[in-house]
């Protein structure tokens, strides 16, 4: 998986994750100072109701983020409990069985869905993020028929998300990913087990 870095208007860096298929997720930062999540093929000219981008320990450094980011929303309840900002565990236990209720909530079944920010819930893009085995697979499901400019993207908001406050672990996830080095970092021993277990016909060849 290679990581490209283009600057943007907004003195950062979009990000690009490009797979070995030619599968891209980009990230990006608007002008609006919300964060975009966009997927597509770039080797593929075709409209599809839906797109998956595999992430594996092949770049150990981007695999690390999206562990970080899975698990910091599976376990939100449970990190914060007892934390200084909570020390009222019922309200606390409260708010979780209520989330637990909410049809709507970002964490369902071990699975991430977020809900493209500013369009109505069952209209919008979607973007799932699971677990398979030790990869983590991005799922942008395309619904927005009605809403042409946000094409394969779903937006994050900073002001007034639906899933407030787990927008700004993404945030934090996506500044993370501007110190990301492009398309040469120091291997980590991960990547070195990812490549001995992978089947002989998936691993890498030298040119």
């Amino acid at each position: 998986m290679l990581v490209k870095k283009e600057k943007n208007s907004n003195d950062c860096y979009n990000i690009s994750l490009v797979s070995d298929e030619g599968k891209v997720l980009q990230m990006a930062f608007g002008g609006n100072l919300d964060l975009y999540w966009e997927v597509y093929d770039s080797k593929s000219d075709s409209i599809l109701p839906r797109i998956d981008f595999l992430v594996t320990k092949e770049n150990f450094y981007v695999w690390n983020l999206f562990d970080q980011l899975y698990n910091g929303v599976s376990n939100y309840w449970d990190n914060i409990r007892g934390s200084q900002l909570t020390d009222n565990h019922e309200f606390t236990e409260c708010l979780r069985r209520g989330e637990e209720r909410n049809p709507q909530r970002l964490f369902k079944d071990g699975v991430i869905e977020w809900h493209h920010d500013g369009h109505p819930y069952d209209e919008a893009n979607v973007m799932r993020l699971s677990k398979d085995g030790d990869n983590y697979v991005v799922e942008m499901e395309f619904n927005n028929r009605n809403y042409v400019m946000d094409g394969n993207s779903v937006r994050f908001s900073n002001s007034g998300s639906r899933y407030q406050p787990y927008n700004n672990m993404f945030m934090a996830m996506f500044n993370e990913l501007q110190s990301c080095p492009e398309d040469c970092h120091q291997i980590h021993m991960e990547e070195v087990f990812y490549e001995q277990d992978k089947p002989k016909g998936l691993r890498k060849t030298k040119k």
